[in-house]
């Protein structure tokens, strides 16, 4: 089978930042991705001619950017649209259920290698974790069922970066492998698995700026395991409930103002006014310190210049693998000079007992921003969700 990773065009685009191995950068990757402008270029790899079928008619997505799908005779063309740290690129690929047809990917996928986490969230809501033949490793998944089929043998762990394990990729006999990055290096670290004829697909959902962006990409996978109207009709039902729930948002007052993330090894990641988490905050009736940044792209500022603007600030979320207010203090005795510690108004998604680094508010989260949305009205506004359990924040106590 034809590899399928192929560029279609490059362009002078975006930058954006993804988090490394700990919990407090996947906070960065998953809430604080952002971007501004680049002169770079992308990635040289070689481009790939996409077939003339004539192209039918488009699947609408209503908020995803950096995707479009339209129908085809036998299948789709989905085009993708990843922006890296040194430029973007455009793929362009071809799905098929002619199994028998040449350079496209054929449908529904029966195995697949997820080297993102985020990916299981998607599959786990079309009821299709049974295609999971690998992972990168155990200890970035919270997923119960893969980490139990880990256990069991069932799924395998391939590594990561350039500790990919290609052998055991090759025994897997994948019928694709989904990937992302965020460089042209990460792009080269990925080409053994296309030199060895393994189908591999860039999954850019990380690149939208919007909660029901990112959730949109459910009929990406909707495509890929042949349950395209399941998950239509899953992401109008997550819409429906995250538009209900920014509308009591936007109408509640008054609205807290809002500190986010914490000092990581000398910097403080704090995410642009029209970022992911920033519309976050703003549709769950939130005042965030940085709201009048308008820009995607996240600022690395040290911890003076985030005390002089936020130390007033009413409510503290998204501070990394904290579980007490005592583990902040003793990674920092400064962070008791905010008016939200020193009160108890700080939140976090990480709860106790959770000694891996996977964290399932960065795989079932990001599919379903609507659980996440009605989680920070519930901070903000506590009246509003009085009834509602929190699905992942907790309030933060001293021991």
């Amino acid at each position: 089978m034809a590899v399928l990773y192929g560029q279609k065009s490059a362009s002078a685009s975006t930058t954006f930042q993804r988090g490394l191995v700990l919990s407090c950068l996947l906070t960065i990757s998953l809430l604080l991705t952002g971007c501004r402008p680049t002169d770079s270029k992308s990635s040289s790899l070689p481009s790939k001619a996409i077939s003339s079928d004539s192209v039918g008619k488009s699947i609408p997505l209503s908020d995803a950017k950096q995707l479009s799908i339209d129908e085809t005779a036998d299948g789709y063309r989905i085009r993708i649209r990843a922006s890296f740290d040194d430029g973007a690129s455009e793929f362009e690929h071809e799905l098929t259920r002619d199994a028998s047809k040449k350079d496209a990917l054929p449908i529904p996928v029966q195995r697949i290698i997820c080297l993102s986490s985020s990916h299981l969230g998607f599959l786990e809501e079309l009821d299709a974790l049974d295609i999971v033949a690998g992972v990168t490793n155990k200890k970035y998944v919270a997923n119960s069922t893969i980490r139990r089929r880990i256990d069991d043998g069932k799924v395998k762990e391939i590594g990561e970066g350039t500790q990919l394990n290609l052998e055991r990729i090759l025994i897997l006999q994948p019928d694709l492998v989904l990937a992302y990055g965020v460089s042209a290096a990460d792009l080269e670290i990925l080409e053994p698995i296309k030199r060895a004829g393994i189908p591999l697909l860039i999954c850019a959902d990380y690149t939208e700026q919007s909660p029901l962006g990112r959730a949109e990409w459910i009929k990406f996978f909707g495509l890929l395991t042949g349950k395209l109207s399941i998950a239509e009709s899953r992401f109008e039902s997550i819409r429906g409930n995250y538009q209900t729930l920014a509308e009591a948002g936007r109408r509640v007052e008054p609205k807290p103002t809002v500190l986010v993330n914490a000092d990581f090894q000398g910097t403080w990641y704090v995410p642009g006014g029209d970022s992911y988490m920033a519309q976050f905050i703003r549709d769950a009736g939130g005042n965030y310190m940085w709201a009048g940044e308008r820009s995607t792209r996240v600022q690395r500022l040290d911890f003076e210049s985030v005390l002089a603007r936020a130390q007033k600030a009413d409510i503290w979320i998204n501070v990394g693998m904290w579980t007490s207010l005592d583990e902040g203090k003793a990674n920092n005795e400064k962070y008791a000079l905010f008016d939200a510690f020193q009160k108890g108004n700080v939140y976090n998604h990480h709860r106790p007992g959770n000694e891996q680094l996977g964290n399932d508010f960065f795989e079932r989260g990001v599919v379903r921003p609507d659980l996440v949305l009605g989680d920070l009205l519930k901070v903000f506004h506590p009246s509003l969700r009085e009834k509602e359990p929190f699905v992942w924040y907790q309030r933060l106590q001293a021991h």
